[in-house]
């Protein structure tokens, strides 16, 4: 079978081939997205399948192809331009792809979507929430969770202003044309999701529930999650992430604030616009000492922050769609701690695998690893339960078993509409 990957995840773009065998598409860093695209495209590949990768970028190149089937394109961003159209129609022609898989790309035109539908078997897998909010999101202003379809009303109520989330030209296109998008998801055959959550999402936004379908991710440490534990005196506590207010840094430092009558140390990798801010909120709260601001890691680098910590917080404000971290931690048998929202209660099970808090309760969190901090038996217990459940449900291996059956669906129906 072959594959053509399409995707607008600048992480994935701009590699030397040298980097392993993913097409040159492995940077060691980038975002959740960014390592899914990255693993299962070796993933296909070592199963048999080939593979060729599309990337829109704003600076990209209508130049030839790398010899490992890796391409760049200009972006869309919400334009259609017929250059990169045409473009985009000599790679499909060049590949000759059994079917092709788009990544988000919520700029990407309908009309060029329309042509890809006439051209081959297409799979659009949604990784969140932007393509249906426009505020990417699903968080009112305030902080409250939203339930809201996409529509004009998310605008009346003060929810979003144009420009509030990208240059005010291109919101506003995005604005005004959000309903010839949703017309596009709706066409689509095939559309893949990682949670129930954000399936609920798009059926919420009208999109059919017969054609979405739920394949969870996985973690890339599946094949080593070795549970070997460094010393846990006194505990110590990882969060993994961007360090921004919907990804929960400022609430986790506070959270951490209220046990200062505990034994523990934490650290913190990732980087991102709060780190400043989250600094001077730790010196503030008198645990500053206790924190260690390690930045952003690698893919080799982030195994031992795994192993050296006794348990991982996920205290994101926005609902996950998925929640990569999570089972990450999981793979390490490391118990979790996280806020209940989004895709994460698909994997985290309360009381089973970690602790889940109410949505933004800061005391919530803050008892929740408390109790973690003083039951090192309770650590274990959860920690073992989690790693027998990545194992069970989210590794590569599981997810091709869900993934290549509907590209085969795909090809198949694909062929029965053929005249």
């Amino acid at each position: 079978m072959k594959v053509l990957h399409i995707h607008d995840k600048q992480p994935l773009l701009g590699s030397s081939p040298q980097q392993g065998d993913t097409g040159g598409l492995c940077t060691g860093r980038g975002g959740g997205i960014a390592v899914y695209l990255d693993h299962l495209v070796r993933g296909l590949r070592e199963s048999g399948s080939r593979v060729a990768v599309v990337g829109f970028e704003r600076n990209g190149q209508r130049g030839t192809a790398a010899d490992n089937g890796s391409y760049r394109l200009p972006t869309f961003r919400y334009r259609l331009r017929y250059s990169v159209l045409a473009r985009l129609r000599q790679i499909v022609e060049r590949e000759n792809p059994d079917v092709i898989h788009l990544h988000s790309i919520p700029t990407l035109h309908p009309l060029v979507v329309r042509q890809l539908l006439r051209t081959r078997p297409l799979v659009w897998m949604f990784h969140d929430v932007t393509p249906v909010c426009f505020r990417s999101n699903k968080l009112h202003p305030d902080g409250r969770l939203c339930t809201r379809p996409l529509g004009f009303g998310c605008l009346t109520s003060g929810c979003h202003r144009p420009g509030g989330c990208d240059g005010v030209l291109e919101d506003t296109i995005r604005v005004l044309s959000h309903r010839l998008y949703l017309g596009m998801y709706r066409r689509v055959p095939t559309i893949l999701v990682p949670s129930a959550y954000l399936k609920s999402v798009l059926v919420e936004n009208e999109l059919s529930e017969d054609r979405t379908w739920v394949v969870p991710l996985f973690s890339r440490f599946e094949a080593g999650g070795s549970s070997r534990r460094y010393s846990e005196e006194p505990p110590r506590i990882l969060f993994v992430g961007r360090l921004t207010s919907e990804k929960g840094i400022l609430s986790l430092i506070e959270a951490l604030a209220r046990l200062v009558d505990e034994p523990w140390h934490a650290t913190v990798v990732g980087d991102g616009p709060l780190r400043q801010v989250a600094r001077r909120l730790a010196e503030t709260r008198g645990v500053a000492s206790r924190i260690r601001f390690a930045g952003e890691a690698t893919t080799e680098e982030l195994p031992e922050h795994y192993r050296a910590c006794s348990f991982v917080v996920v205290p994101s404000l926005v609902p996950e769609s998925f929640g990569m971290v999570g089972v990450e931690a999981m793979s390490f048998a490391r118990p979790v701690v996280s806020f209940r929202s989004g895709g994460v209660t698909e994997w985290l099970e309360d009381e089973v695998t970690g602790c889940i808090a109410p949505h933004g309760d800061v005391d919530g969190l803050a008892h929740a690893m408390r109790r973690l901090l003083r039951d090192p038996a309770l650590r274990r217990r959860f920690g073992e339960a989690a790693q027998r459940r990545q194992l069970e449900m989210f590794t590569l291996s599981r997810h091709l078993d869900r993934l290549v059956p509907l590209y085969r669906q795909a090809i198949e129906q694909y062929r029965e509409q053929q005249p």
